[in-house]
């Protein structure tokens, strides 16, 4: 092969890495500036966030107002995007992969959500509402000193500084988060368990102790002590060394169980964790009968309203829930009310019932002429029933039909207030 068709082919050669290079080029510059813009909206979205936290923090201060239960103090996805966005920044090798204050704020709503329980705010929970609101608040100053006016006034020039430097802010505004979440005055947002006092610990594991020997057998009960993940919550366990040798029947001493006491509520859960599967399988009329059985051993005074069956791929028997609640005169009782799932080969896995005070029903200020006055001709009403809440409240929820969809209003027992309208609703009344 001659010289000349050698230099001919090293041209075009080169000519075709040289055009190649710049379109994969190109495809990449385009995609690291969409990541920017990404990342840049992610951020702006969290500082927007905050405000409307610190707006809701707010309203529970002032007014004392109880939210619905189902709603979201702060918006998960906004910060599971900013997460992403800074895993981001930690893969071009600027800054971590995860701060402090990320967990904090994704375990928020439960804090929140517990204070909130029972509908008023003690001294300690004020407070606690109160630092979070200040660390918000700085959080929110170091986000505008980024931002600057761009919300309200639109800057293309400062639009690109931020989109340009925005691995670089990410690394700063974050480690800022952690290191102000970590100082003297923040840091006990971190660590808060609620205003429930440690001497009750005690007495919370003496009532778990003896809701755990009637449901499974009498054993002691071990304490976690790195539970501070759980906001208001006792969490106990049983020290038992799992099986994993394939047995026909159920031995409830080599079944692992978490058992969670409910600080503001005396709710206890019991859940099976950890166990090898035996190879019985019962029918539904003897996983029913059990679970009579079960529940006689702690109220005998409660129904079945609900039994909710679910099936394997093959359409084989998995598990039963049973939801028990006790009716007294035409109101019905949550505080003495049970929840029950046993597996298909006997197993309990979870168990739930509250423990309260047997203090007495007071009837309510308003009956149900009053709810129906309420409503107005365009709500075909199905049915009214009272209930006495966790709390200890009285609540009227009506169902009314709109359209052919079913909504629940519920309406304060003493005052009549609206509390919720949504179309979950509690079907206690199954005549």
């Amino acid at each position: 092969m001659n010289k000349g068709l050698l230099k001919k082919i090293f041209y075009v050669l080169s000519y075709a890495v040289i055009i190649f290079a710049s379109f994969y080029a190109k495809r990449y510059a385009s995609a690291y500036n969409d990541l920017k813009s990404i990342m840049y909206y992610d951020f702006d979205h969290f500082g927007k966030e905050l405000e409307n936290l610190n707006d809701n923090i707010c309203q529970l201060l002032l007014l004392d107002h109880t939210f619905n239960e189902n709603n979201e103090f702060i918006n998960k996805n906004i910060l599971r995007n900013l997460t992403r966005s800074n895993l981001y920044t930690s893969d071009y090798g600027d800054g971590k992969t995860i701060y402090d204050f990320y967990e904090f704020y994704f375990q928020l709503d439960d804090n929140i959500k517990s204070i909130i329980s029972d509908s008023s705010i003690d001294v300690s929970e004020q407070r606690y509402l109160e630092i979070l609101y200040d660390y918000n608040t700085e959080l929110i100053k170091e986000h505008k000193s980024i931002m600057g006016d761009l919300n309200d006034n639109w800057n293309i020039k400062k639009y690109k500084q931020i989109k340009r430097d925005i691995i670089k802010i990410y690394s700063s505004y974050c480690q800022k988060a952690d290191d102000l979440l970590n100082n003297d005055k923040y840091i006990m947002l971190k660590s808060y368990k609620g205003s429930f006092k440690d001497d009750d610990l005690e007495e919370a594991k003496f009532y778990c102790e003896q809701i755990f020997s009637k449901l499974v057998e009498p054993k002691p009960l071990e304490y976690d002590n790195n539970s501070g993940q759980y906001i208001d919550v006792y969490r106990f366990y049983t020290n038992t060394e799992t099986s994993y040798e394939k047995k026909p029947g159920i031995r409830d001493n080599e079944v692992k169980y978490e058992i969670l006491y409910e600080k503001n509520t005396g709710k206890i859960t019991v859940q099976a964790i950890e166990f090898w599967v035996p190879s019985n399988i019962y029918s539904e009329n003897e996983l029913d009968n059990r679970a009579d059985t079960i529940v006689s051993r702690f109220n005998d005074r409660v129904f079945l309203y609900d039994k909710q069956s679910k099936y394997d791929d093959e359409g084989k028997l998995d598990s039963i829930a049973y939801s028990y609640i006790r009716k007294i005169d035409d109101i019905y009782d949550e505080m003495e009310k049970i929840t029950l799932v046993i597996e298909s080969h006997g197993i309990i896995s979870k168990f739930e019932i509250i423990h309260h005070e047997n203090k007495e029903i007071t009837m309510p200020s308003i009956n149900k002429e009053d709810i129906i006055n309420k409503l107005n001709d365009k709500c075909q009403v199905k049915e009214i029933i009272l209930i006495r809440n966790i709390a200890g409240q009285l609540e009227y929820e009506a169902h009314v039909e709109y359209k052919g969809t079913l909504y629940s209003i519920v309406f304060d027992g003493d005052n009549g207030h609206l509390k919720h309208f949504g179309r979950e609703m509690r079907n206690y009344n199954i005549n």
